[in-house]
């Protein structure tokens, strides 16, 4: 036993007393071993534990003589540096999050010159048509492009419908979203234009919106993009700017990143229009076989993400505009993407614009992922997708495509229900 030995019997040995009176009561009380040496152990105990005390303590007071009270909190003090470390991170990130507005519904366009809402100068803007769009789609898209372009325009041209549910308004005011009403500006469109695939119409109603903006109202750059299946992993327009990207130009690879152009996202480079149904199809419904001769072999481009400098955006959207509307009789599911591919091979931007860099952005190499077109998905270990070079892509569209991307961007983007808000 700790402090002390026991006899056979398991009584505790007594030293006789010495002494008499009180002295020798209290003698023979401490007399047996074990009990002196517990109380001296515990009086040790004792003793170190107030010394510890003394020292993790301040003076009584300080350096001008007020109190000073000991504030346990500040063995906290590096976790609570890095809580704020992260939450100025988070700010720069996404600012205005904590301190939602209203979210900025654009008027629509009339005769007039729509004046109410003025960009600061340089800004960059993404910009896309939600209609129909489900609303967890258009949750992974605006808090990524919220994400990883914190100071960007977020324009979306909805129909009235669409933007006006509770659910739907608090996303885009949370994420500083803006809103184009188109419902009145479609209105004004022939019977079988507003019957277009909204993937057609939305050019026609971006021109005239762009139209009608004054010159006050531009961008450095604009990125031209579907909603419902695009997700970002980085700004695509610093990823442009600092040149993490692989390009082909139209005439020629230039040795820098050009201060202006237009940038088409290429699908699979093995397989041309000719040998893809739905493209050829397109092409050749609107144009006829004499295009396909003419662009047949050249690779495809996907309509769905498109970046480009101002001026050059708006005379791509203007092209598009232009084409859909020609040749409406071809319409069939949205022909946007025939239009779109053959405006780029046939070298229509140059055309009308001589000296205009145009930019084949491969989805190998480059900081698109255009998902169905690819033969197989890279992420690395942490989830983003990659492309064959290991460089993480600044976009990835088409995530519906694959299983594996609807589940962990459900997983990375949640919706936290009602019920589990407040549980600890």
């Amino acid at each position: 036993m700790l402090g002390g030995s026991s006899s056979s019997s398991g009584g505790w040995k007594a030293r006789p007393p010495v002494g008499s009176g009180c002295c020798a009561r209290l003698q023979a009380w401490f007399a047996p071993v074990n009990v002196r040496q517990v109380i001296v152990i515990a009086v040790v105990n004792i003793l170190c534990f107030a010394i510890v005390l003394a020292l993790m303590a301040p003076a009584a007071t300080n350096s001008n003589g007020s109190p000073n009270v000991w504030q346990p909190t500040a063995l906290l003090a590096p976790m609570h540096g890095e809580l704020q470390r992260q939450q100025q991170l988070q700010q720069q990130l996404a600012p205005g999050i904590d301190t939602p507005q209203q979210p900025v519904i654009l008027p629509a366009v009339t005769s007039a010159p729509v004046t109410a809402v003025s960009a600061a100068p340089l800004r960059d803007a993404i910009v896309g048509m939600a209609s129909n769009v489900q609303f967890e789609f258009l949750y992974h898209f605006v808090r990524s492009a919220r994400t990883y372009c914190p100071s960007c325009t977020i324009l979306l041209l909805m129909p009235t419908a669409d933007s006006s549910p509770e659910r739907v308004t608090s996303l885009l005011r949370y994420f500083d979203v803006e809103v184009f009403n188109y419902d009145a500006l479609l209105a004004g469109y022939t019977a079988k234009q507003r019957a277009f695939h909204p993937s057609s119409t939305r050019w026609m109603l971006l021109h005239d919106l762009l139209a009608s903006w004054p010159a006050s109202r531009r961008y450095n750059a604009l990125m031209l993009t579907d909603v419902r299946d695009t997700v970002f992993q980085r700004d695509p327009f610093q990823a442009l700017r600092i040149g993490h990207h692989s390009t082909v130009a139209t005439a020629g690879s230039p040795a820098e990143l050009p201060r202006l152009g237009v940038w088409f996202a290429m699908e699979n480079a093995a397989v041309p229009i000719v040998s893809d149904g739905w493209n050829r199809g397109w092409i050749a419904d609107c144009y006829g076989e004499e295009m396909i001769a003419r662009v047949g072999q050249k690779g495809v481009s996907c309509s769905g993400t498109t970046l480009a400098t101002w001026d050059e955006a708006k005379l791509y959207v203007r092209l598009m505009s232009d084409a859909i509307r020609e040749h409406e009789a071809c319409e069939r599911n949205g022909i946007d993407q025939g239009v779109h591919n053959v405006i780029l091979h046939t070298g229509a931007l140059p055309s009308a614009h001589p000296g205009l860099s145009v930019y084949q952005e491969s989805t190998e190499r480059g900081l698109i992922a255009t998902v169905q077109s690819m033969p197989t998905l890279r992420r690395n270990e942490y989830g983003f997708v990659v492309n064959d070079v290991g460089d993480t892509v600044a976009i990835v569209h088409q995530v519906d495509r694959s299983a594996h991307l609807i589940r962990q961007f459900e997983q990375q983007f949640p919706i936290i229900p009602e019920h589990e808000r407040r549980q600890k």
